[in-house]
């Protein structure tokens, strides 16, 4: 199960990016947000079985729905001695579906986002190598 809204996904490779570009600039005030890319379940979800050649079975459901069980969840957390897959603070910020006007940083610095399945299909690999995601978990995304 996944909450409806989404995400401003944003590569760490194109942090840097904006930071680097950012103090090559002569100093002046302001802000940038980072280039990203606003993601919702159905595209989270279609990329990574995509990239790992898995079924990833995935049910939205609309947050309103998921906010009580969520809540609960996190209730429970701070006593169970292990992770439960849910917690309501990411409920309420995938519900917000916020969009992100990330274009002066696209404009004044030039720094675009990465292709999504390029940074899924990194952190996919780097979890490999570290050891947190198994070959199997992985799929296709690890044999390329």
């Amino acid at each position: 199960m996944w909450p409806s809204g989404g995400l401003h996904v944003v590569d760490v490779r194109d942090v840097a990016a904006v930071h680097a570009a950012v103090f090559a600039l002569p100093a002046k005030p302001g802000r940038y947000l980072v280039p990203g890319r606003f993601v919702d379940g159905a595209t989270m979800f279609a990329t990574l079985r995509g990239l790992t050649g898995r079924r990833l079975p995935c049910l939205i459901v609309p947050s309103a729905a998921m906010l009580p069980l969520s809540r609960t969840m996190s209730a429970v957390q701070r006593v169970t001695p292990f992770h439960l897959p849910v917690d309501h603070e990411g409920v309420v910020f995938v519900d917000a579906a916020t969009r992100c006007d990330d274009s002066r940083a696209r404009d004044e610095l030039g720094v675009a986002p990465r292709a999504l399945t390029e940074t899924y299909g990194d952190t996919i690999r780097w979890l490999h190598r570290t050891g947190r995601l198994t070959a199997r978990q992985a799929g296709a995304a690890v044999r390329r």
